[in-house]
């Protein structure tokens, strides 16, 4: 149970994830005295075929702990934490490395990549709120800086409706109900006291259910700042968690600083935050379907594209 509660907690393991892990444990019963390169084999064969859609809660409520072999439980255990980090670290990549890196990464990485939500903030968020119970509520987003991200309106806790125009900018490119977003820059919240005030106030909203703030990381002491922002969240965790609303802090850099070998801000997997790359904001009805593009050049789809 304790195994159990580690993996479906902690790890917030993934519907597919868990069921995969499932059956390679249940794999173990049948061999309670195997050798451990029978047991690497049978996890080989099954992880890469079998799926049964149990739950690891309903599997380990019948089985008897003394009928697993611990080093079966230890390669399974490894297996499921290398899967959840390299996948969790995969979030942070750009579509350059996937695309430079692809003939020394799995395949089945690689699709992963495309699973995941890069090209689009509006899909990104919608993916998010409907993770259910595994979702997160404090998002840090990374992202280069595009023309578009100056364009995206302020919209106070407590203001009224938006504009047409702020109307469709929001629509297109963050969220279809543009009365449950607030929307704020950070350069223009002067100081502490504004930035507490508006987190608490927008606790306290009972129609906004969606914050971010935007950080232009090219500023002087952005990096402080943000940090505050991060304090002044993690503080109200709770109450985020109990309203379940999303916070999210989007963090834009200039492109050549993402091309750096520093980075341009660390992506440290501490306490309530998940980490997340953009590639761009994203649009609706976009000319060039980049994602597509990139899929096509890892081959991963047909690459007669109109």
């Amino acid at each position: 149970n304790h195994v159990c509660s580690f993996l479906r907690e902690t790890l917030l393991l993934e519907d597919e994830i868990e069921a995969t892990s499932i059956s390679i444990i249940r794999g173990a019963l049948l061999f309670p005295s195997a050798k451990d390169a029978e047991i690497e084999q049978y996890v080989r064969d099954t992880y890469a075929s079998d799926n049964h859609p149990l739950c690891l809660s309903d599997f380990f409520s019948h089985a008897k702990a003394d009928s697993i072999p611990k080093a079966f439980v230890t390669s399974v255990c490894q297996m499921i934490l290398t899967e959840c980090i390299c996948k969790e670290v995969l979030s942070l990549a750009t579509p350059e490395v996937i695309f430079s890196k692809r003939q020394n990464l799995p395949p089945d990485l690689v699709q992963h990549y495309f699973v995941q939500e890069h090209f689009s903030l509006k899909r990104f968020i919608v993916r998010m709120i409907s993770k259910g119970e595994n979702k997160k509520y404090a998002y840090l987003v990374h992202m280069r800086t595009e023309p578009s991200i100056f364009a995206l309106p302020v919209r106070h806790v407590d203001a009224g409706p938006p504009s047409d125009s702020e109307t469709l900018t929001l629509q297109n490119l963050v969220h279809e109900r543009t009365e449950s977003v607030a929307l704020y820059h950070l350069a223009h919240m002067r100081n502490e006291i504004i930035v507490r005030s508006t987190i608490n106030a927008w606790l306290n909203s009972e129609t906004k259910h969606l914050l971010i703030i935007i950080a232009d990381m090219s500023v002087p002491s952005c990096t402080e700042k943000v940090n505050f922002v991060r304090c002044c969240v993690e503080q109200q965790h709770k109450g985020i968690v109990e309203s379940e609303k999303m916070f999210l802090l989007l963090l834009h850099f200039p492109p050549s600083s993402l091309q750096s070998c520093s980075s341009p801000y660390p992506s440290l997997y501490l306490g309530i935050w998940k980490h997340h790359y953009l590639d761009n904001l994203g649009h609706d009805e976009a000319a060039v379907d980049v994602k597509r593009w990139i899929m096509a050049a890892c081959g991963l789809v047909d690459s007669s594209l109109d």
